[in-house]
């Protein structure tokens, strides 16, 4: 157990979801890991109390959060995406473009992390005109276990039948540029927030496993130990099997779609995948 100023109860090495934190959608469901976001907070049990992320964040911030304690907020949001039909055609604003229409959140930036095969849909493959129908203008790209995509605030994007991990800056900002089963969309708000030059695929679909970015990082752990020194927190996701980590006397084991908030304060722990995969997630 790592000492915090936590109400003086001792921060766990290792934190969990009081519960699931499950959305339903038209097209299948999300599941929001750790949320500090009020769209759809997330609860942990901290010894006999149950708190909001944003309460731990406010009452133990140095040692939840360690070198990204400079942060206002929780800096990233993680969810998993089940998506049984089609996600609408949509874009993420920019910081300047948040700020100009007037929105709490900051700019939206999210990296992928495919848990199984599914269709990817990013980027004009050519220059194009606001005003132009862009579903058939976007990139597609054939999706398989552990690839990773990077989506940048202003590039418009829809998924296809599949689960994946989302990582982004911690907004919820979304512009739907058309939706396949005519929900309501904002066509004014997506033509300013989009970005309507050529996109290269290499840009998109990224080294996979991993995704390295300045605002949020990800990888993938097949196998094997890893021994972990922290700077900052990580949230741990078992993608396929049981996975297990360990601080001396404290251990998490996670099934398969669990995940663990390790707070910075923990120092250092081991990751321990026999046959199954893991995915770090850290600021």
């Amino acid at each position: 157990m790592t000492q915090c100023h936590f109400d003086v109860v001792p921060l766990p090495s290792f934190l969990l979801q009081s519960e699931k934190n499950i959305i339903r959608k038209p097209w299948g469901f999300e599941e929001w890991l750790f949320s500090a976001h009020p769209s759809s907070l997330s609860y942990l049990r901290v010894g006999e109390r149950v708190v909001s992320m944003v309460e731990l964040f406010k009452e133990a911030r140095e040692e939840l959060c360690g070198k990204a304690a400079e942060f206002e907020e929780f800096p990233i949001l993680v969810k998993v995406l089940d998506v049984r039909d089609r996600l609408s055609v949509q874009v993420h604003p920019s910081d300047e473009i948040a700020e100009e229409l007037g929105e709490v959140d900051g700019r939206k930036m999210e990296g992928f992390l495919m848990l199984g095969r599914g269709v990817v849909y990013a980027g004009f493959r050519e220059d194009v005109k606001p005003g132009v129908e862009v579903v058939g203008k976007l990139h597609r790209f054939e999706a398989g276990f552990l690839d990773t995509f990077l989506i940048k605030p202003g590039v418009a994007h829809y998924v296809e039948g599949a689960r994946f991990l989302e990582v982004s800056t911690n907004s919820n900002i979304t512009y739907r540029v058309y939706d396949f089963s005519g929900r309501v969309v904002e066509p004014e708000k997506a033509m300013k927030a989009m970005r309507f030059e050529k996109s290269r695929r290499e840009d998109i679909k990224r080294e996979r496993r991993r995704l390295l970015t300045d605002c949020f990082s990800f990888e993938a752990v097949e196998g094997g130990r890893l021994q972990v020194f922290l700077e900052a927190f990580n949230i741990v996701f078992s993608a396929k099997g049981k996975v297990a980590l360990r601080r001396e006397e404290d251990e998490a084991v996670l099934g398969e779609g669990e995940a663990c908030l390790v707070p910075a304060a923990t120092g250092v722990y081991e990751l321990l995948v026999e046959e199954g995969v893991a995915v770090r997630i850290w600021p």
